[in-house]
């Protein structure tokens, strides 16, 4: 269920910025608290 969340929460994120979809491409996920750090840069 969590693993759920977390897809809907990264879909979300990577449609709102490039910079988290090239961390996506890198990393191959990104985690909620890792998006706060994106967005912190």
């Amino acid at each position: 269920m969590k693993r759920s969340y977390y897809k809907v929460e990264r879909e979300l994120f990577l449609n709102s910025t490039k910079m988290g979809e090239d961390l996506y491409k890198k990393f191959g996920f990104i985690e909620p608290k890792d998006r706060a750090m994106v967005l912190n840069i």
